[in-house]
């Protein structure tokens, strides 16, 4: 890395282990990268339909609808949402929730992930951005540069996928 603003390193939230924890450093994550984000493409589908509260369920028809509107597709996959215009609430409100969340900013490439009902998060951070998150998942949880992990990170596990890739 380079040392500039622009350079950025994924980064992965480590350990979260409770719902409380998952919404925290999901809302931690969207507010960092709120300034650099253009969309999100969010799963109107969660695997805690039976804890959600009623706003979240609420938010999740708002997406399921208007990835009806689309006219293709499962109307609940890859919903995507300008985070200029009343989508941003939504996904605020609905991200922790979802079976996976990309978050894009400029470019074609994802600069953030939140998958699993917010239990597995990366994020693709500039210095400042790195340092703002790990305040904000002070208490919470910790932030690792992936690259850390494929290393094996100082003790920790090295994180691999479900076909056994590193990941």
């Amino acid at each position: 890395m380079i040392g500039g603003v622009d350079d950025r390193t994924t980064y992965v939230v480590e350990e979260i282990t409770t719902r409380d924890e998952a919404a925290k450093a999901c809302a931690a994550v969207l507010e960092v990268l709120r300034p650099a984000l253009r969309f999100a493409a969010i799963d109107a589908y969660s695997d805690y339909n039976d804890e959600m509260p009623p706003d979240v369920a609420e938010a999740g028809r708002w997406l399921r609808q208007r990835g009806s509107d689309r006219r293709s597709g499962d109307p609940g996959m890859a919903v995507e949402v300008p985070v200029s215009d009343d989508g941003w609430e939504g996904l605020c409100r609905y991200a922790p929730w979802s079976i996976h969340v990309e978050l894009y900013g400029e470019g074609p490439s994802r600069i953030g992930t939140l998958h699993d009902c917010g239990y597995s998060i990366t994020a693709d951070l500039n210095p400042a951005e790195a340092s703002a998150l790990a305040g904000g998942l002070e208490g919470i949880s910790g932030l690792i540069p992936l690259q850390e992990l494929w290393r094996g990170g100082g003790g920790r596990a090295e994180t691999r996928s479900d076909d056994g890739q590193d990941c």
